[in-house]
């Protein structure tokens, strides 16, 4: 915008239809929406003063189906321990359990959701260029973020069982002085950096 001024914004949004298609309602799962913007100014207000200013903010929404607890051919020790698992699972109604995690196909009740409230992310670096060549700098920054979920962890099952709620949150602060020494500073070849660092966050975490 100027000699002394300068302005970037920058976003982007994506969405993510899921790999899985899911034999049991035909649709596909482990999609998501993720929308993000950022604005980044730059200003030089005096001779030796630079600040750099960037706020940032996200959003996520989907269903992301993952399969952590995933059933592997080597699972179950014997025969008998995969068929005792199979027909705990048939009397639920799941007897068309899929236990292959490797295709892109399932067969199994999906009702997972997520929900990122937001993501604000917000930092700043006042920079003052000392006149023997070092430099100054306060870095400031700060976080908030809030993002809810919902899973079912049992693979392969066709009916509702277990289900998971997480409520997860955040909110942080930190503060760093940083000194930068010019070069060869003391003795030849010789370059330094010492600092002062605060960090401080305050961390929800429900299921």
């Amino acid at each position: 915008l100027s000699e002394n001024f300068a302005m970037r914004v920058a976003a982007i949004g994506e969405s993510f239809g899921g790999l899985y298609e899911n034999d049991v309602t035909g649709d596909n799962v482990g999609g998501v929406d993720t929308g993000a913007i950022r604005l980044s100014a730059r200003a030089r207000f005096a001779e030796n003063w630079t600040d750099i200013l960037r706020i940032g903010y996200s959003k996520r929404q989907g269903n992301e189906y993952f399969t952590p607890y995933a059933l592997m051919p080597d699972s179950f020790p014997t025969d008998a321990g995969r068929a005792l698992y199979l027909s705990r699972l048939a009397a639920i109604g799941s007897d068309a359990v899929d236990l292959d995690p490797f295709d892109t196909h399932i067969n199994q009740f999906v009702d997972d959701e997520l929900d990122e409230k937001d993501n604000t992310v917000i930092s700043n670096q006042l920079s003052y260029e000392l006149s023997g060549g070092g430099e100054i700098r306060l870095i400031s920054g700060y976080n908030d973020w809030a993002i809810g979920q919902r899973g079912h962890h049992v693979f392969g099952a066709e009916t509702p069982t277990l289900i998971q709620f997480q409520y997860t949150s955040s909110e942080s602060t930190s503060h760093e002085l940083q000194f930068i020494s010019p070069e060869n500073f003391l003795v030849d070849r010789l370059t330094a950096v010492a600092g002062l660092y605060y960090y401080n966050e305050d961390l929800v975490i429900e299921e």
